[in-house]
């Protein structure tokens, strides 16, 4: 069975052994990565860990890119207006 996720198509996990994720893990992470393959790693034959790919990349919000994205686009405000609206964003303080 096959899924699309982003752009990869998930298929049904493969299970594999700990030792072997372990000996191929570099392999396995290609796999995973540009194939959008999926594998259960068990242990002892129990199902211990899933490797899948990402679907959405996380980002964390860079202040100091929000703060100059902000002076692009001047709301009006002065900097005691401001300042308690960055602090609300838990920014760095400036």
């Amino acid at each position: 069975m096959h899924y699309v996720v982003g752009y990869h198509t998930i298929m049904s996990p493969k299970t594999i052994s700990a030792t072997d994720a372990k000996n191929n893990f570099s392999e396995i992470l290609s796999l995973v990565a540009y194939k959008g393959e999926q594998f259960v790693i068990e242990r002892k034959g129990k199902p211990i860990a899933i490797l899948s790919p990402q679907t959405k990349s996380p980002r964390t919000p860079n202040p100091h890119r929000l703060i100059n994205q902000l002076k692009k686009y001047p709301l009006g405000l002065s900097w005691e207006q401001a300042k308690p609206l960055l602090d609300d964003l838990h920014l760095p303080k400036l």
